[in-house]
């Protein structure tokens, strides 16, 4: 508060929900919306079921608890039974598809192995991923070797640079709980 009067501030009050969390068998991007809804105690059934069935994948969508269901989730999650495998999706205020993380079972924990940043057009409005001007992915492995590749679909030019020798510690998250998805939907730079 540089400059400012502190007597005559007015306090800041910032409201904190907790994450609440929808579940369907699959989430629609386009429409920001679940397709076939179903309540939690189903979608733990599939969590803890037998996995290599596309249909015992989960979709997550967390919300804060001012409006569950209702503008664009926080992120989206697709989930495999005992989280095998993890694709958490990160949107912005136009429902685009900004981040995407995917993540893997290796033990006790997830690592995760590939992510994927999308840049669009300066325009305030939904685009869809092909719509997008910049694509960087970045893969990763357990013993610190990475692959960036970086698309610039405006300049029509793409970069690859691979390295072995990548601070990975940070790429590493707990297996969740049914439940405890907040880690996994968190953005990652």
């Amino acid at each position: 508060m540089r400059g400012a009067n502190v007597a005559n501030a007015i306090p800041i009050t910032k409201r904190c929900y907790m994450t609440e969390y929808t579940y369907s068998r699959k989430w629609s991007f386009p429409g920001c919306k679940p397709r076939d809804s179903f309540d939690a105690s189903v979608a733990q059934g599939r969590f803890d079921g037998p996995g290599g069935s596309a249909d015992h994948l989960i979709a997550v969508a967390a919300w804060d608890g001012e409006g569950v269901g209702v503008g664009i989730p926080q992120f989206v999650l697709e989930v495999t039974p005992g989280a095998g495998f993890v694709y958490a999706y990160l949107l912005d205020e136009w429902n685009r598809i900004c981040h995407i993380y995917h993540f893997e079972k290796m033990g006790a924990r997830m690592f995760l192995f590939n992510r994927v940043a999308y840049m669009y057009p300066d325009e305030p409005r939904h685009f869809h991923q092909f719509q997008a001007t910049s694509i960087e992915s970045i893969g990763f492995r357990a013993n610190g070797c990475a692959k960036r590749k970086v698309t610039d679909k405006a300049a029509g030019v793409v970069d690859e640079v691979e390295s072995g020798d990548v601070d990975v510690s940070g790429n590493w998250e707990p297996v969740p709980e049914f439940g405890e998805w907040g880690p996994l939907g968190k953005c990652r730079l």
